[in-house]
């Protein structure tokens, strides 16, 4: 049976990507940090294994995927989904708020892709997804530093894949449209309505379309590709 990591599993997001790969049969190793109590619900509720680590810890990162390869064997997949965003004015951002953003959205993810590709590479055999924004695409005001994170993970999205190309392992990114979080509960209906207009989309995405998008990228063949999800149904 295939074993999928999926880091920040206890999000809105990282719990439809966890629902969707138990139900197609993998054992699903969900990472959390600050969000326990939602991680125990869902362990207890779907049969998933739930694994605390500090992304920006490199001796928490191996500590967290060694357990799971005790639990499950090696690793044939991993879902960067963890991320946070702080939205402001560039003046307004302080050291600790650059470092905190881009260790967990970037960091993060080389840490884990560094600590899970022996397991893929002994098998010849792997998927790596880091879940993107379109902020990334297209750099947003008052967003400067996600934006950036997330420009930084598509960059090393399509590195990564040239480096692996050939190997049997796929990297790929979905990059995501506005999507149905809590992260965004702040917003009004207009300004949702504003957001949609002016990047061209329909409509808002639900999380579930995202884990469904992530299970259709590991069954494809792709690699190196920025996978758009965007909420455009012409």
């Amino acid at each position: 049976m295939k074993t999928v990591v999926v880091t920040g599993g206890s999000g809105a997001i990282g719990v439809e990507i966890c629902k969707q790969f138990k139900s197609s049969g993998y054992n699903v190793a969900l990472f959390y940090h600050s969000n326990e109590k939602k991680a125990c619900e869902i362990s207890r509720e779907y049969g998933i294994k739930a694994y605390f680590v500090d992304l920006r810890d490199e001796n928490s990162v191996i500590s967290a995927l060694n357990s799971v390869r005790n639990d499950f064997g090696k690793i044939s997949c991993l879902i960067n989904c963890a991320g946070i965003c702080k939205r402001g004015c560039l003046q307004d951002f302080s050291s600790t708020d650059f470092d905190n953003i881009f260790a967990v959205n970037v960091k993060g993810a080389f840490l884990c892709g560094k600590h899970v590709l022996s397991d893929m590479l002994y098998y010849e055999k792997g998927d790596i997804i880091n879940i993107s924004s379109v902020w990334g695409q297209r750099p947003a005001s008052c967003e400067v530093l996600y934006s950036a994170s997330k420009g930084a993970i598509d960059s090393f999205t399509k590195s990564l894949a040239d480096e692996l190309s050939g190997s049997g392992i796929k990297v790929n990114a979905l990059s995501l449209g506005f999507v149905d979080t809590p992260m965004n509960k702040g917003l009004s209906s207009d300004d949702i309505k504003e957001f949609l207009s002016n990047n061209g989309f329909d409509r808002v995405i639900l999380p579930e379309e995202v884990g469904k998008a992530c299970l259709k990228i590991v069954n494809g063949k792709a690699s190196g590709k920025i996978v758009k999800l965007y909420g455009i149904d012409k």
